[in-house]
């Protein structure tokens, strides 16, 4: 008799974050994290109002070695 096996589950890796999800892998706050979107330094794509970090985004983001990570300059409000 020939026995069924089951198939191996499926396992999907993430493509995309919300903003929520993002603070999680890098970490840090969400504050933090928009500051650095809106200054440019983390690329998202938007579905109306929800704002979506693409994996490829979050580890060029982490691996940028040009000064415009998540230093003083992010933070900096003044412009």
């Amino acid at each position: 008799m020939v026995s069924a096996q089951s198939p191996a589950p499926l396992t999907v890796e993430r493509l995309g974050y919300t903003v929520s999800e993002a603070c999680k892998v890098i970490p840090c706050s969400r504050s933090h994290l928009h500051r650095a979107i809106q200054k440019g330094y983390l690329r998202v794509a938007r579905d109306g109002t929800k704002v979506l970090i693409s994996r490829q985004a979050i580890i060029d983001y982490l691996n940028r070695g040009d000064g415009r990570d998540a230093g003083p300059d992010v933070s900096d409000t003044d412009g």
